[in-house]
């Protein structure tokens, strides 16, 4: 038997030149999957950390800053906003009443109407990723410039219900072009839907808490707490803050000759009037018995005794009907004083007790000089 030797595979230069240029681009092939591998193993180890923060997030406003700030820096998104489904206002009046302004809350969207959200995915929702259509999709990214090229619309749902979208903008087309993101951003949507009901919930449980039961207005807590807030705004952006220091004229009266149930119809309706003669951004409290306290930012002392005025006169002139149909007129005394900005720099830790006790003054001498009338305290 004879030994044949063994025949090696003979290439040209040019079939050599091929097989180099095609190992030299698998191997970049090679390096970016490892890249990207790397990446997205970092991009999920931060995500773990931000659901982690999200879950443990005890206010709407730590997730929103979470969301908005954090998760959009760290996955280095240009834009992103939140729509909430809202046909009652509830969550609009439950977010924004007990917090700080609303200008903190930038990409926030409160929608009245559910199908404006729902029609723009399919049943059941699920993610949506794509181009950007100005006609459809204008209201989720408001004031956006340059606007978004590619989008991606997550839905929110708890219970099969859909409750918002958390919405993700991006000028490169082919950032979300594509569905090679879905699982996670649906990982994300529980993530968040999870969240912010959790939060939604202790905001509630929080204005509880903050709340006057009888009226449904504000209680002095809250108002004790509001106050200082208002006063360090008053010495920020140089603007008067002024106080209103209202008290029902012989309320006892009420109270024995009809009974408190009856009492209490008042109170609650009274409530209601002045209520409709402020603003979302002022602050409406019970005080205490009888007594309501208003705030009003951004006013001066003519604006608060005209705005005064206006609620003693609905008062006087209302007809608060008890039981079957029986009617009474009821009175209301209001002292007003207004905060300077000076006074709120110059005397800071002390300006809020001065400034309801200026109000407290004018009311007592608005009791002492007949009731029913306004009487102001001008600018302390």
């Amino acid at each position: 038997m004879s030994d044949r030797p063994s025949t090696a595979p003979s290439f040209g230069i040019d079939e050599y030149s091929l097989l180099l240029e095609e190992n030299e681009r698998l191997r970049e092939q090679m390096r970016e999957l490892l890249r990207q591998a790397k990446e997205n193993e970092g991009k999920k180890r931060r995500f773990d950390q931000l659901e982690l923060q999200m879950i443990g997030a005890e206010s709407f406003a730590e997730l929103f800053s979470l969301l908005s700030h954090d998760y959009r820096s760290t996955f280095k998104l240009e834009y992103l906003s939140l729509a909430l489904i809202d046909p009652r206002q509830e969550l609009e009046t439950l977010i924004t009443s007990t917090d700080s302004p609303a200008k903190k809350y930038q990409g926030l969207i409160f929608l009245p109407h559910p199908q404006k959200l729902t029609t723009l995915f399919p049943f059941p929702p699920v993610p949506w990723l794509g181009a950007y259509q100005p006609r459809q999709h204008y209201y989720l990214f408001p004031g956006c410039s340059p606007e978004p090229a590619s989008i991606a619309l997550l839905p929110l749902k708890r219970r099969e219900n859909m409750i918002g979208s958390l919405n993700l903008g991006s000028t490169q087309p082919e950032r979300y072009a594509n569905d090679g993101h879905v699982d996670f951003l649906s990982h994300l949507c529980s993530v968040v839907s999870m969240c912010l009901e959790n939060t939604l919930n202790h905001e509630r449980l929080k204005k509880v808490a903050l709340t006057d039961p009888l009226t449904g207005i504000f209680n002095r807590g809250f108002f004790d707490r509001r106050v200082k807030d208002e006063v360090s705004r008053t010495h920020r952006y140089g603007q008067p803050l002024t106080c209103l220091f209202c008290d029902l004229d012989h309320f006892k009266n009420i109270n024995d000759q009809w009974g408190h149930q009856a009492g209490d119809r008042v109170l609650r309706e009274i409530a209601g009037i002045i209520n409709t003669h402020l603003r979302r951004s002022d602050i409406f409290a019970r005080y205490g018995g009888e007594e309501f306290v208003v705030l009003l930012p951004h006013t001066d002392s003519s604006a608060g005794r005209e705005i005064a005025e206006r609620i003693r006169k609905n008062i006087a002139g209302h007809d608060f009907k008890l039981a079957g149909s029986q009617a009474i007129r009821v009175t209301i005394s209001i002292g007003v004083a207004t905060l300077r900005s000076e006074t709120a720099e110059r005397e800071r830790p002390s300006a809020p007790e001065q400034l309801i006790r200026a109000a407290d003054q004018a009311l007592l001498e608005a009791k002492e000089n007949g009731r029913n009338q306004v009487v102001g305290a001008g600018n302390i």
